[in-house]
C-alpha cells in the first residue's frame, strides 16, 4: 500500500471514529462512600470502560485508562516562599477584577439563557441515583422511623434505588451513593456551543478573559447613551 493512501485513510478513520463516539451514548458513574473513598467511571454504551478514577481521604489516587492503571504521586512544592507570595498577590489582584467585570456583564437575559441551558441539559441527560448503606441509632425505635422515612423520601425525590439496612443492635452510619448520568456528547456539545455564543453569555466570558476590554466597551456605551 502506498504511503499517500495511508495519509488519506488515517485522518478519515480518526474523523469517522470521532463522529461515531460523539453520537453514541456515554455514561458517567460517580460514587462516594462514608469511608472517604470516591470514584469516577466513564463508559461507552454503559459497558465499555474508558476512564476510571479512584481516590481516598488518604490522598491516594489511581487512574485507569483503557485498562491500564496509574497511581499519582504527590508533587513536592519546591518553589521558594517569595515566588508563592508573588503568585498569591497577582491572583488576588486579578481575580477580583475579573469577577467584578463578569458580574457587571450579567443581565436578566443572561440568567434566563442559563436557566434554559441547564433545563435543557437535564432533559437531555438520563440520570439514575442509588443509595445504599447501614444505619443504626442507640434507640431502635428511632432507627426504624428514620429508615422508613429514608425509603419514603427516596421515592419522592426520584431516587431509583434505596437499600438502607437498619441496625437495631448498635449505632452505625455507613453508606454509599452512586449516580449514573447518560448523555449523547454531540447533543450536549451543540447546546453548549449555541449557549456560549449567545450575546448575553458572550459578554460574560469576554469580561472574564479581558476585563479591561469590557470596561472600555461599557464606558463607550455609557458615553454614547449620554
Amino acid at each position: 500500500m502506498e504511503w499517500w493512501i495511508l495519509l488519506i485513510i488515517l485522518p478519515l478513520a480518526v474523523i469517522l471514529l470521532a463522529v461515531v463516539t460523539a453520537i453514541l451514548p456515554w455514561s458517567a458513574f460517580v460514587t462516594a462512600s462514608s469511608s472517604g473513598e470516591a470514584g469516577f467511571c466513564l463508559k461507552l454504551l454503559k459497558r465499555i470502560p474508558v476512564l476510571n478514577i479512584r481516590t481516598s481521604l488518604a490522598g491516594q489516587t489511581e487512574i485507569g485508562l483503557a485498562g491500564f492503571w496509574f497511581r499519582l504521586k504527590k508533587k513536592e512544592n519546591k518553589k521558594e516562599n517569595g515566588d508563592i507570595l508573588q503568585q498569591d498577590t497577582d491572583l488576588k489582584v486579578s481575580l477580583p477584577l475579573r469577577l467584578k467585570a463578569a458580574l457587571g456583564a450579567l443581565t436578566p437575559d443572561t440568567i434566563i439563557v442559563l436557566l434554559r441551558y441547564f433545563r435543557g441539559m437535564i432533559g437531555d441527560a438520563d440520570s439514575c441515583l442509588e443509595i445504599s448503606g447501614e444505619l443504626g441509632f442507640s434507640d431502635p425505635a428511632a432507627t426504624g422511623i428514620v429508615c422508613g422515612m429514608a425509603y419514603g423520601l427516596g421515592g419522592v425525590l426520584g431516587v431509583a434505588k434505596v437499600n438502607i439496612k437498619p441496625n437495631f443492635c448498635k449505632p452505625v452510619v455507613e453508606g454509599k451513593v452512586k449516580l449514573c448520568v447518560t448523555v449523547i456528547p454531540v447533543i450536549i456539545l451543540l447546546r453548549t456551543v449555541r449557549t456560549a455564543f449567545h450575546p448575553a453569555i458572550r459578554r460574560v466570558w469576554i469580561a472574564l478573559v479581558a476585563p479591561q476590554r469590557h470596561a472600555g466597551t461599557r464606558g463607550l456605551s455609557m458615553k454614547g447613551g449620554i
